[in-house]
């Protein structure tokens, strides 16, 4: 999919297009990708949160990156005011705050973000 688009966009700019075709920005195509690696329930969160108003709140998430992350890459993640927990291999835990969940999912070595989810032992 991602293939797909980056050949789509390139296209575009090969026919000298503005970055809007078919009512769709270029932007849009980039922010939509994001959302692909955002969870459902986090984009749900993230949205009720912008429509309540609220103060920026924190939440507990689980990055997933390509490859266990380095120090650059966790400065950055840090930048973005991720607050890193637990990293294990290629997945790693934190609390970020709402507004950032957006930029950290746009970022190159982030594969995945989605929401923690307490677990009961049985």
């Amino acid at each position: 999919m991602l293939a797909i688009m980056l050949g789509l966009i390139g296209l575009m700019e090969l026919a000298g297009c503005s970055g809007e075709t078919a009512g769709v920005k270029a932007q849009e195509i980039s922010t939509t990708m994001n959302q692909e690696k955002i969870d459902p329930a986090l984009l749900m969160t993230i949205h009720e949160s912008e429509l309540t108003e609220k103060p920026a709140q924190t939440i507990e998430v689980l990055i997933r990156t390509r490859g266990e992350i380095n120090a650059k890459q966790r400065d950055v993640l840090e930048k973005e005011g991720a607050m890193i927990g637990s990293v294990m291999g290629d997945i790693l835990t934190a609390r970020i705050p709402v507004p950032a969940v957006s930029r950290i999912a746009s970022l190159e070595f982030v594969v995945h973000v989605e929401m923690s989810r307490k677990q009961r032992l049985r």
